[in-house]
């Protein structure tokens, strides 16, 4: 198996390298002194410390539950299960729902694709258009293998949204097939305009909504969820019971205090906010400095994922810009088979604007040395 370009990239990079590869999130954002406190409150009760149960801290539970339900997604406490982020609720659901094949994007985020390969689950690609995936060829697989991994809101690598007709579509042809969606929400808080419902909430018995608090809170937390019917909760928690007993009860409790005793609300404003100011700066470094990369600016998410001119290996310009103090992720590998493409996406949200410009500098430096050899 194969380790992700990205966890490679951020052992090899410095201090001093300009990353838009990874997928991190602004840490002035984080709200440092917010979570101070309320980790102090969860350290001075000492059943912080003690197990706990395996489906989740029932206060977050209920909070999540709230959330959902004030989207107009009915839900309660005994549909939402805690997990060791959502990294961890993929690796649950491959465990749970293995089978004889799994539809994924085409090119699709490298973690899911991670996590279905180690269970040894099929993949079936198809690709990704505008506004999500290719219709005809889902209305084709759907009926062969019954299990779809979708990501409807600012897809990583893409960061193309899912239009509100093709998610209608694809719950209908998810109900007719008698097939299970796993839809995963990771990026579905930052959107800069407007929210769209899941399709999740279109088909609740037949789905399983992944979500987290990595993008809005803190990574290094560590906590994710999944909310799903109860009966289908009911398959994953004897993985999630023998894989980790229950995820730490320190970190559900501080994100359970931040929830109580601040405006989650606010910042999750204060983010979207910032993110969209960011991925104007990076739209604008690409337009001026590589205006030969093509690319739609997005309208959410962490990511401007686009192509250099036909005939780029942005592999090799990946590696190249990296000597020269930039980086970012190729485009081939969100694909099955990695391959050699023009395509890259780039991170936004983890460097300041005048930092992005100066990476995209760089790599618009490295690629025209790269042509004129």
């Amino acid at each position: 198996m194969q380790r992700s370009f990205i966890r490679e990239i951020l052992e090899a990079i410095s201090p001093q390298t300009l990353s838009l590869a990874g997928g991190l999130p602004d840490e002035s954002l984080f709200p440092l002194q917010a979570l101070s406190h309320c980790a102090q409150k969860v350290l001075s009760q000492p059943h912080s410390l003690q197990y706990s149960i395996s489906q989740g801290l029932p206060a977050l539970r209920e909070k999540i539950a709230q959330h959902y339900r004030e989207l107009g997604f009915p839900t309660s406490a005994d549909e939402i299960l805690i997990t060791t982020g959502a990294q961890q609720a993929l690796d649950l659901l491959s465990k749970a729902l293995a089978s004889s094949g799994l539809i994924v994007e085409s090119p699709a985020y490298l973690g899911a694709i991670g996590a279905f390969k180690s269970n040894q689950i099929p993949l079936v690609e198809i690709k990704m258009e505008e506004d999500g995936i290719e219709l005809e060829s889902l209305r084709a697989e759907l009926p062969k293998h019954r299990l779809a991994y979708l990501m409807s809101d600012f897809q990583n690598p893409t960061s193309q949204r899912y239009s509100l007709s093709k998610r209608q579509e694809i719950a209908r042809l998810i109900e007719s097939s008698e097939a299970i969606l796993i839809e995963d929400g990771a990026y579905n808080e930052l959107y800069f305009k407007e929210r769209f419902p899941s399709i999740s909430s279109l088909i609740p018995h037949r789905s399983f909504h992944v979500g987290t608090f990595s993008k809005i809170l803190s990574p290094s937390l560590r906590v994710g969820f999944i909310r799903a019917s109860k009966e289908n909760l009911a398959k994953i928690l004897p993985y999630k019971e023998s894989m980790d007993l229950h995820t730490s009860g320190i970190t559900q409790g501080i994100v359970n205090a931040f929830w109580e005793e601040y405006d989650f609300k606010a910042h999750k404003e204060k983010i979207r906010h910032a993110y969209a100011l960011k991925a104007k700066a990076l739209a604008q470094a690409l337009q001026t400095h590589c205006p030969s990369f093509s690319f739609k600016e997005p309208e959410g998410g962490m990511f401007i994922y686009g192509s250099f001119a036909k005939g780029v290996d942005a592999r090799a310009l990946a590696f190249e810009s990296l000597k020269q103090g930039a980086v970012f992720v190729p485009g081939g590998e969100f694909y099955l088979q990695r391959r050699q493409s023009p395509e890259a996406r780039l991170n936004f949200t983890h460097l300041d604007p005048r930092s992005l410009d100066l990476g995209v500098q760089i790599i618009a430096q490295t690629l025209r040395a790269q042509t004129k050899q």
